[in-house]
């Protein structure tokens, strides 16, 4: 209940179900182990442990003659002990009241805080300790919502052991006044709803516990004095006896493993006083706990090794010891270490005859299954290494100890060689020596498939295969290879093709974050939204790099063409040329793209300052003259007629030799020669003919 602010019947086990029948240890829902109200001066295994309770009243003319009261409440705790003489403990309670005669009908109340801290002292069969703790209270969360008082606690714990039975004491104080308790808007029903107490309070207790098995029955009392009572409030003919607060209960605590539930009764007198609730006649409490004990250390291999390789030779027997005595089975236990460097071997499987597998632990060590004694294989398997097979010997009795060593393999090779083609007939002329490229694409998903292209000395495509990998024959040269998957990112890598040698090659891919926020008209790329350029800031601005990823994603596609990116600018206040400051954003906006996987010589940034205006440079409309300019133009490495300048339409190739020129003067009539009169015919006009498009004929007779 909301106005019980001590010690619940909840128990949270820290110990086997054999340890907690003989201490009794735990953590109740307001702090430490115990029973009912009473706390245990111990503190209880290592560990952490959490809980739960909720307990429940309901009476007729408990509060105001014919009223019906009920009160329902609920306790989270958590608690933590580091080591055996420390516990740290905490509780969070809400609690709803009700009573029919009362205005309001319900009251609740939320968020009351316990925090708590304990130093236990041990004896032999015993314990004696020191309790603090510190209970924040609100009032009614829809009648009194501000923060209304604080308590301090102060407990001396007292418990001793005598076989199965376990004795409980404590006696203690609490500093902390409410004057919302002693307010005469306080009416008894807001008073037994809110908990709060307006007087400094002695407590004290006694309890007995029976741990004799997984059920321990307990018997709990206990009282809690007001200090300074105003007579005045005292019921006629009483005392402050009759005010405070007396319980007498019992219960039943269920152990099973780290799980503990507590089922609680109590009867309870006390008349209250104004500033004082009154004291329900009856509890019933429910509680729930769980415990998460600290792991015990991870022992050394080499000790386990050596205590059960060595174990203490048997005593001579008065007479022969029957055949059944001796042993019949043995282990090997032992460590795996890393061959090179001598450092242990985690998770390595080590497999015996009989298949049944056992891992390494952190520090290397293993032991095997009880097997028949005799000789036996060990095989050993990790992921990294060699695979190992040692022959070794089980001894009946014994765990015989053994180190097994691991050859750590290569790193693998990011795509197997593809061997060369069978060898064809020998052509009449002599074959170009060819390399070979073979890769894998990561990133698609299963079964689909990408166009691989390769650009250099020759231009080949190609489609990957369902896992992923591709391969090209290429004559031997610096090429690009270009993974172009139609609905995700497209992938670069430059590779160098050697005759005769295979080239391994890995690509990625992924999402695609700005498709369709640049397109492309003929050769001018035009972005759906125009870069953003600004007056102090040269890097892009953030509404930019999706574009920008788009826009690297479009030129790795195909990197035939190279991406020219002019940046323009605004008249300055005051003149001056802008020519540096469209510079430095044009290298901003290169450098991004290469971080993107773009080459450098695919992209030509240039900053054009004012030269090339589009609107008169009066007012806003100046600020159209700040933009970023992009198109297309073959590589570097094109012909000069072929490659278009700035501001230059592209002429398209020719696609037959052009016809020779007239000459520009006739022929000198003396090195003319004279017609003939059966000429030969004419010679084809070999001046004009370009050989790496039309063959040359050959015009022997």
């Amino acid at each position: 209940m909301k106005s019980l602010r001590f010690v619940s019947a909840l128990i949270l086990a820290t110990a086997p179900p054999a340890a907690q029948a003989a201490y009794g240890t735990g953590l109740a829902v307001d702090g430490p182990g115990g029973i009912g109200r009473l706390t245990d001066a111990s503190a209880g295994d290592p560990g952490l442990r959490l809980g739960l309770r909720g307990g429940f009243f309901q009476g007729t003319g408990f509060l105001v003659a014919g009223s019906t009261d009920r009160q329902m409440q609920g306790e989270l705790l958590l608690g933590w002990s580091p080591a055996e003489e420390w516990e740290l403990f905490g509780a969070y309670r809400s609690s709803s009241s009700s009573s029919s005669k009362g205005t309001p009908h319900l009251l609740q109340a939320h968020g009351d805080i316990l925090l708590g801290l304990k130093r236990a002292f041990g004896f032999p069969g015993g314990a004696v300790a020191l309790d603090l703790r510190l209970d924040l209270r609100n009032g009614n969360g829809n009648d009194l919502p501000e923060r209304d008082t604080s308590a301090i606690q102060v407990r001396g714990l007292l418990s001793r052991s005598l076989g199965p039975v376990r004795l409980h004491g404590n006696v203690g104080g609490s500093i902390g006044a409410s004057k919302t308790a002693r307010d005469s808007r306080m009416d008894v029903v807001r008073q037994f709803g809110s908990g709060l107490s307006g007087y400094h309070r002695l407590m004290g207790g006694v309890g007995i516990e029976i741990a004799a098995g997984p059920v321990v029955p307990y018997l709990t009392a206990d009282a809690d004095y007001p200090v300074g009572v105003d007579k005045a409030s005292l019921p006629r003919n009483g005392s402050v006896w009759d005010v405070a607060a007396k319980h007498a209960g019992g219960g039943l605590r269920i152990l099973a493993g780290r799980h503990a539930l507590d089922l609680q009764g109590e009867a309870g007198w006390g008349t209250g006083a104004s500033g004082y609730s009154k004291t329900p006649p009856y509890q019933v409490q429910v509680a729930w706990s769980f415990s998460f004990p600290s792991a015990p250390p991870h022992p050394p291999a080499q000790p386990v090794v050596e205590r059960l390789a060595q174990a203490p030779a048997p005593l001579p027997p008065p007479a022969p010891a029957p055949a059944a005595a001796q042993p019949t089975t043995g282990s090997i236990v032992g460590r795996v270490l890393d061959a090179g460097s001598g450092t242990p071997v985690a998770s390595a499987i080590v497999l015996t005859q009989d298949r049944r597998p056992v891992a390494t632990d952190r520090d290397g060590s293993f032991a095997t299954h009880e097997m028949k004694p005799g000789s036996t294989t060990l095989s050993v398997v990790r992921e990294g290494y060699r695979p190992a097979k040692l022959e070794t010997r089980v001894v009946a009795g014994l765990a015989s100890p053994l180190d097994i060593r691991l050859e750590r393999l290569p790193p693998p090779e990011l795509a197997p060689p593809i061997p060369p083609p069978p060898a064809a007939p020998a052509p009449a002329a002599p074959a170009s020596p060819m390399g070979f490229v073979a890769g894998r694409l990561e990133g698609l998903p299963l079964g689909a498939s990408s166009p691989v292209r390769a650009f250099g000395p020759e231009t080949r495509e190609t489609e990957t295969e369902a896992d992923g990998s591709f391969a090209f024959k290429l004559m031997p040269g610096s090429y690009l290879l270009v993974a172009a998957p139609r609905t995700l990112s497209a992938s670069l890598a430059r590779v160098t093709v050697v005759a005769d040698r295979a080239v391994p090659v890995m690509l990625h891919t992924g999402p695609r974050s700005g498709a369709g926020l640049v397109q492309v008209e003929e050769n001018r790329v035009v972005p759906t939204n125009p870069f953003t350029l600004d007056e102090r800031v040269s890097e892009p601005a953030k509404p930019d790099l999706a574009t920008l990823d788009e826009l690297a994603d479009l030129v790795i596609r195909d990197p035939s063409r190279r991406l020219v990116l002019e940046v323009h600018s605004d008249s300055p206040k005051g003149g001056g040329d802008r020519k540096a400051w469209s510079e430095e954003r044009a290298r901003a906006f290169k450098d991004a793209l290469i971080r993107r996987g773009v080459p450098a010589d695919l992209v030509v940034a240039t900053g054009r300052g004012i030269e090339l205006p589009i609107a008169p440079s009066i007012g806003r409309m100046a600020l159209r003259n700040r933009r970023v300019e992009l198109f297309f133009e073959p590589p570097a490495n094109a012909p000069d007629a072929t490659r278009p300048q700035p501001g230059i339409p592209t002429q398209p190739p020719r696609s037959t030799p052009p016809s020779p020129a007239p000459p520009a003067q006739p022929p000198e009539p003396a090195v003319t020669p004279a017609p003939q009169p059966t000429p030969a015919p004419p010679a084809p006009p070999v001046p004009v003919i370009d050989p790496d498009v039309v063959p040359i004929p050959d015009l022997a007779p």
